[in-house]
């Protein structure tokens, strides 16, 4: 069993088969440096001397109480890294800082499963978080490159909510994301500063984003979104678009009673992981 440079192998176990694809792979939680701190990922390998493309997959924001969860042993069945996994991808599904066994603490907590507020914090205060954990994503990519089973030149990033926004913001300050996708991906904030605080800061990240992203991006998002407004990533395309970036933006039917939930929902899966496969597939297999 081999440590990679620069991170500590805690687990190593078996993927199960799937009805849905045959190809099986190895999944490992790992601890990897961000700074300072050490963060917990949970990396799913497939067979093979590769070098593979690469998908890191970001969490959306959760409640304090879900943050300290122990670290994830297991990836979802049938979900996006899943099915990536299966099709020849290596996987890192990361806790960014403070979240699930990472070290360090998070600004960027919610107020409760579903409710997108931000409680008692300020909008610049969960932006700066972000940022910071969005400097984990870059650490995660660096980790990556370390592995011999990884092609450096084929990194992707996304994520869903806050962790959408997250995947913009690395892919803004690291050129070295070759594909990006944003789930629902911005914040609204529901506690202290309110939406008039929080819409500008979104906005510039938006702006900063279409000025320094040189990778493709694919936007998702569902009708009756009930967390972050469709507007959102309406906005983030339009200022790609104005920079001559390559962007994409599919906007799916009302799913169940929010569509934000589309993303984590077993149910959701295939309506929008096809699309999130053929853009990775598209832009990294080669």
């Amino acid at each position: 069993m081999r440590v990679f440079p620069g991170a500590c192998l805690l687990l190593l176990c078996a993927s199960g088969s799937s009805a849905q694809t045959a190809a099986p792979y190895a999944t490992e939680v790992v601890s990897l440096p961000s700074g300072a701190l050490r963060l917990r990922a949970l990396v799913g390998r497939p067979d093979g001397p590769g070098p593979f493309p690469a998908y890191i997959s970001n969490h959306g924001s959760m409640t304090t109480q879900e943050a300290s969860r122990p670290p994830r042993t297991q990836i979802t069945k049938g979900s996006l890294p899943d099915t990536l996994a299966r099709r020849g991808f290596v996987v890192l599904v990361l806790a960014r800082r403070g979240y699930m066994g990472s070290e360090g603490t998070a600004t960027t907590y919610s107020q409760g499963h579903g409710s997108g507020g931000y409680s008692g914090r300020r909008a610049s205060d969960v932006m700066r978080g972000a940022e910071e954990e969005a400097g984990d994503v870059v650490a995660a990519l660096e980790y990556l490159q370390t592995l011999p089973s990884v092609d450096p030149e084929r990194i992707s990033v996304g994520g869903v909510s806050l962790g959408g926004l997250v995947s913009i913001m690395a892919a803004s300050r690291d050129a070295r994301f070759k594909a990006v996708i944003s789930m629902a991906g911005g914040y609204r904030q529901g506690g202290q500063g309110g939406v008039d605080e929080a819409w500008p800061l979104v906005q510039g990240v938006w702006k900063n984003g279409a000025q320094k992203i040189r990778a493709p991006v694919l936007i998702l998002w569902s009708k009756n979104d009930m967390i972050i407004d469709e507007d959102e990533g309406r906005q983030l395309e339009k200022e790609l678009r104005r920079t001559g970036k390559s962007v994409e933006m599919k906007v799916y039917p009302a799913f169940r009673d929010n569509g934000h939930f589309l993303f984590s929902r077993a149910e959701g899966y295939p309506v929008y992981i096809p699309d999130a496969v053929s853009f990775l597939e598209t832009h990294l297999m080669r």
